[in-house]
């Protein structure tokens, strides 16, 4: 089967073409997307789909984590920066997953769930190191239950969240939020992490005050879902 030209592919995976056209986006991630796509074609060239290209990025993972776990609690900041660079690889993949899917002739049942897996995964293991971090093993098991309570509870319940609540969403659910992959995953996992490196003591305290605040909102997002009630008497 003869294999489409960039634009005629561009036009199938991303039919805006230009990713600085979305203005919703900062440069950073447009940039990002901007590379994406570009690799995009080259796994389609190569004949790689997007579920293939998922559950490498998944199976990444166990030795990326691995290494980052090494780094941080031998206090070896190359070795934390290596792993740390396969983690955005993998993040990376995500963007470029994309417009792979979008260019195939048929869609699996379970692709959203492959698509969703490396960042998922990513998400979960930064969060559990955080836990870690702390020291603390009763922090630790309750952060640890508290990323479980993100990725399911949290997830599932945006719109039950109250107009009146919306500085919730903001602070732990929108794209810029404190939990989001390019807040928290970024920017604040690393520098603490690299913090505990150069100074354990340091890195201890500020991971404990995260991740006390994380479950605070936790608690938080529970109550304020509670407040939205449907009343059953009406809907029989």
């Amino acid at each position: 089967m003869k294999k489409k030209s960039f634009l005629d592919f561009l036009e199938s995976a991303f039919p805006t073409k230009d990713p600085y056209k979305r203005k919703d986006f900062g440069w950073v991630t447009n940039s990002v997307k901007y590379l994406a796509i570009r690799v995009s074609y080259i796994l389609y060239l190569l004949g790689i789909n997007a579920n293939q290209i998922s559950l490498f990025a998944a199976l990444l993972t166990v030795p990326t984590f691995t290494i980052i776990y090494q780094g941080v609690f031998e206090q070896d900041i190359y070795l934390f920066i290596f792993g740390f660079g396969l983690m955005t690889l993998i993040l990376f993949i995500d963007f470029a997953d994309g417009p792979l899917s979008k260019i195939s002739n048929y869609k699996y049942d379970v692709g959203n769930e492959v698509d969703n897996l490396p960042p998922d995964i990513v998400f979960f293991g930064t969060l559990a190191i955080l836990g870690l971090l702390t020291k603390n093993i009763y922090l630790t098991i309750a952060f640890i239950a508290n990323a479980i309570f993100i990725i399911t509870y949290q997830r599932s319940t945006v719109d039950s969240i109250p107009k009146s609540k919306d500085w919730l969403l903001k602070l732990i659910h929108s794209r810029l939020s404190l939990l989001s992959v390019r807040i928290y995953v970024c920017i604040i996992f690393p520098i603490v992490s690299i913090t505990y490196i150069l100074s354990e003591n340091t890195g201890e305290v500020v991971a404990k005050i995260l991740v006390i605040f994380y479950i605070i909102c936790s608690f938080i997002w529970v109550h304020a879902t509670l407040q939205k009630k449907i009343d059953i008497r009406n809907s029989n």
